[in-house]
């Protein structure tokens, strides 16, 4: 997309067209495209605004429930983001894909912007469950123990994580 590659230029030409032609949306498209128009002039409130709307319209869609956390951590908000983390179960359906491990990753994160080692640390291992040899899963480990001081069981992640042919995530 133009989006993907940097080319804001382009893309807001193409927002513009299609808020010219917004009555022909859905309210889900609508919603996609104020999201849209947000990220392109970086204004992440409105962002965040357009992604609870979607979230409205489509409380069961995980793809919102997750964006809206991740966009909640961006903005400094992890509380609110940990708030959606614990009440929505991850989609069974992510547990045998790389979204999977996204969706740990940013509920981890959160966890640990708090200072909630331990609990950044139960999660993890939660993941590691689902994704045993995901690099990405293994630093996030490492770091809440790190975080916690345990030196020595970081040590014995380090070493699982060097001899794992995972191909899903990297470990930095």
């Amino acid at each position: 997309s133009s989006r993907n590659m940097g080319r804001w230029d382009k893309a807001v030409s193409i927002l513009g067209f299609m808020d010219q032609n917004r009555d022909k949306l859905t309210p889900e498209g609508a919603s996609f495209l104020d999201y849209l128009k947000a990220q392109s002039q970086g204004k992440h409130e409105e962002v965040l605004r357009a992604l609870h709307q979607l979230q409205r319209l489509a409380p069961r869609e995980a793809l919102f429930t997750f964006a809206v956390a991740s966009n909640e951590i961006g903005i400094n908000k992890p509380r609110l983001a940990l708030d959606l983390f614990e009440k929505v179960e991850v989609p069974e359906g992510w547990l045998n894909v790389a979204p999977g491990t996204w969706w740990f990753s940013h509920w981890c994160r959160a966890h640990h912007f708090l200072g909630n080692y331990k609990k950044e640390l139960e999660v993890v291992r939660r993941a590691r469950k689902y994704f045993p040899d995901a690099l990405n899963l293994m630093a996030i480990e490492a770091r809440a123990l790190a975080a916690s001081g345990k030196i020595e069981e970081v040590r014995k992640v380090v070493d699982e994580s060097l001899l794992s042919r995972s191909s899903l995530g990297t470990a930095g």
